[in-house]
């Protein structure tokens, strides 16, 4: 399994008119058949605070997805993401931008299917509204869509995904209201299915689907148990017995109930709630910098990952955890450079470390770089890395859940009609090795320009490399898709990487939708489906018959229609008017959309 922490630095002011600053950095385990590299990269010139999250493909490949806060000055916030392999190569990096809008990154996901689901706030003028962004694993705009909410203000705070639906969490805010927490349930396809409200709730937050369905979450001190439905099991807010802990980390579910970390005065506390809403045990309470920590699963074991103030530099940390509660393995990981950090983000698959930071555009410590990119493998033997083993745990307080009453109630949110949203591909991640010794690394690029009916075949020029898409099998391939596709020798120490770009002019998608289908079951034209010379990113058919009566309304992603009514019969033979509604992604990666009215014969 892989292992991936981000740190974040994002300046903003407290009540008590401090500031505080987030770092962003980002750390990934993984081990596996594929040997990795040890590294430690510089990553581009610095541009002011950043938003970083990161999550893992099933083959153990990273995203980050990245967006410039300092772009809310000019309306002019992107979104970013980069795919990099095992070596740490970028296999792909898009830029997804709007002209009217600023973006704003809060959380990032990825389903089985290796689709990318992200989720935040964007701001138009003075309206705040919130989006989700749906990419193909290529990095290929699927889908997007901004939603607003019934209240004048909303912030954004945590995704998760379970199956076919996207759960999204943050707080809703009105001039004439209390703070209020919202859940809101979308499908994959990002229709909006159902939302419900709370309170009391604060400024900060995070939630997960539980493995029965429901929903599980933390506002400061406050805790949430929610139905599948979205209804209040239970609610309780965390006290101990001299003055609030404030909750930090988690929540991530486990035998017998859900952990969380709680952070005061320079220190911390991990804690089990069960499902009933009552505290099964509290750890031994150790030292901590205000650093936002992760809980992550490794190789069956619970681990937090969190940083330490140095004399110079933050350390990060992490503590391996029983299921009782007991500290198992508490230590350090030397990283060789000085740092700041404030938040961290982790995904696990496998046992590979890789980490992202951000700079501090105002530094409390020494710090040697800004951005960097580190990864890193047990099994490689490096002289980037230290491991030290440490203990500075003490008794911890008592910790306690008292319940409070929690109303909750329906709330909407609606989809917003938008334009077109932009994509720019970028040249590869840029990064400069901190680290001495590092093997050398070869890319070699290839381009073309075709017509839009044109195809590309290429033969990898050497037996050891292998195309790093997931589903490309074999050394030939024929590209006719405007993109960016890439193959390597999978040997990190002599790193070997070819990429093929294929360009083309902007084309018109001409779908073709057959005239007659034949359902009757002897697998020759048995659904009615469209065909083109695209890839459509969305297909609905809506089915009148010859009166005009509606017997039939798609609702998956890409539709096709097997002669079945809305009634569950079979339709008649006859003469049906079909009215397909499509979308595709044009060669610049925008969202287009299309639509037709066509007579189509059934013939049984």
């Amino acid at each position: 399994m892989y292992t991936i922490s981000i740190f974040h630095f994002v300046r903003f002011e407290s009540t008590h008119d401090c500031f505080y600053w987030i770092f962003t950095g980002l750390l990934l385990l993984i081990a596996g058949s594929i040997q990795g590299q040890n590294y430690v990269k510089s990553v581009g010139p610095a541009s002011g605070s950043h938003r970083l999250k990161v999550q893992h493909f099933t083959n153990g490949d990273i995203v980050i997805g990245d967006s410039d806060l300092s772009g809310l000055s000019n309306g002019t916030g992107r979104i970013k993401l980069s795919r990099l392999d095992h070596c740490g190569r970028t296999l792909w990096t898009q830029s997804y931008f709007r002209e009217d809008t600023y973006l704003e990154l809060v959380d990032i996901e990825v389903n089985a299917e290796n689709e990318i689901f992200l989720f935040g706030s964007a701001f138009q003028g003075f309206a705040e509204l919130l989006f989700l962004m749906k990419v193909g694993s290529d990095g290929n705009l699927l889908n997007f869509q901004i939603y607003e909410t019934e209240t004048v203000d909303r912030f954004t705070y945590s995704i998760d995904l379970q199956g076919s639906r996207i759960m999204v969490y943050g707080l809703l805010l009105d001039f004439s209201t209390l703070k209020e927490g919202f859940v809101a349930i979308f499908n994959d396809n990002l229709q909006f299915q159902w939302a419900r409200k709370f309170s009391p709730f604060e400024s900060n937050g995070e939630a997960i689907f539980t493995r029965d369905g429901g929903i599980i979450g933390w506002s400061n001190g406050y805790h949430y148990r929610l139905s599948s439905e979205g209804d209040v099991i239970w609610a309780g807010k965390l006290l101990d017995n001299s003055a609030n802990p404030i909750p930090r980390a988690g929540p991530v579910e486990v035998t017998g109930g859900y952990l969380f970390e709680a952070h005061k005065n320079g220190e911390s506390q991990i804690y089990q709630v069960n499902d009933q809403g009552e505290i099964s045990w509290t750890s031994r309470r150790f030292s901590s910098s205000p650093c936002i920590p992760v809980f992550a699963e490794e190789n069956g074991q619970i681990v937090l990952w969190y940083t330490q103030d140095g004399s110079t530099s933050h350390e990060l940390s992490r503590i391996v955890i029983s299921s009782s509660g007991e500290f198992l393995e508490q230590s350090t990981l030397n990283l060789g450079i000085g740092f700041e950090a404030e938040e961290l983000s982790v995904s696990h698959e496998l046992s590979r470390t890789a980490l992202v930071s951000n700079s501090v555009i105002v530094k409390k410590k020494k710090t040697d770089v800004d951005d960097f990119l580190m990864q890193w493998e047990p099994a490689i033997s490096s002289t980037c890395f230290e491991i030290q083993d440490y203990t500075d745990a003490q008794v911890g307080n008592a910790l306690t859940m008292v319940p409070i009453d929690t109303p909750s109630f329906t709330t909407t949110m609606t989809a917003i009609q938008i334009s077109q949203t932009s994509i720019e591909s970028n040249t590869l991640f840029q990064g400069e090795d901190l680290c001495e010794g590092q093997p050398p690394q070869e890319t070699i690029s290839i381009d073309t320009f075709l017509a839009c009916e044109g195809t590309w075949e290429i033969m990898l020029p050497r037996m050891d490399l292998t195309w790093d898409d997931t589903t490309i099998q074999g050394s030939t391939r024929i590209l006719s898709k405007p993109g960016t596709y890439s193959a390597s020798n999978q040997d990190c120490m002599n790193s070997l990487l070819y990429t093929y770009t294929l360009a083309k002019p902007d084309c018109q998608c001409e779908p073709f939708l057959p005239t007659a289908f034949s359902p009757n079951g002897d697998s020759q034209n048995d659904v009615l489906q469209m065909f083109g010379n695209c890839d459509l990113t969305s297909l609905k058919f809506t089915v009148f018959d010859r009166w005009g009566n509606q017997i039939y309304k798609g609702r998956r992603t890409i539709d096709q229609w097997n002669g079945i009514g809305e009634n569950s019969q079979q339709s008649p033979p006859g003469v049906y008017i079909v009215h397909a509604a499509f979308e595709w992604a044009d060669n610049k990666g925008s969202i287009q959309q299309g639509s037709m009215v066509q007579s189509v014969l059934l013939i049984r």
